[in-house]
């Protein structure tokens, strides 16, 4: 099943953030401490306007736990959600925009290892396609190319390369009311 995320998800869902994204946050605060990075995460969580706010998660439910989860927000509101986000921070880190103008973006999916293997991360990814009425995009590492035929397969583009996290990222979009005659 899948749903908004819950006050009561709050600590597995930024684990799972972690998992993916967990060299971003010791950017942002300049130490590789997890449980500093989870905490920082946490105050996201709570707080309006951020990505990481509980309003931009969405959780897959197995079994009763939390098995996945996908971050995702309109790009219209990228830079109120940075300027919200940097103002809790310590130190002088200056986030990105990541989402391309006019789309819902992608920030970060993830699933828990004991799930792997359910077809969550497709479920969630077709959750987006069904429940969004504009064009999705994410980034990808370049270098990661079975992640990138992965939403291949699932119908993003390639749309353009651009250098951001001190690394060569690929921009994919999803078309939601792609029109062909």
């Amino acid at each position: 099943m899948i749903r908004k995320a819950q006050p009561q998800d709050k600590g597995k869902v930024c684990d799972l953030v972690l998992m993916a994204s967990s060299c971003l946050y010791s950017d942002v605060l300049q130490t590789d401490d997890f449980k500093k990075q989870k905490e920082l995460l946490m105050k996201y969580y709570d707080m309006p306007m951020t990505k990481m706010t509980m309003d931009n998660v969405l959780v897959y439910i197995h079994d009763g736990e939390v098995a996945g989860c996908l971050v995702w927000y309109d790009s219209s509101d990228e830079k109120e959600m940075i300027k919200n986000m940097e103002s809790v921070l310590t130190t002088d880190y200056k986030y990105v925009l990541e989402g391309l103008n006019n789309t819902i973006y992608l920030d970060s999916m993830a699933v828990d290892d004991k799930f792997q293997g359910l077809g969550i991360s497709r479920k969630l990814l077709n959750y987006a396609i069904e429940h969004s009425d504009k064009d999705l995009s994410l980034l990808v590492e370049t270098y990661k190319t079975d992640v990138e035929d992965y939403y291949k397969r699932v119908g993003f583009e390639v749309v353009k390369t651009v250098e951001a996290f001190d690394c060569e990222l690929d921009v994919m979009i999803y078309k939601i009311n792609a029109w062909t005659l």
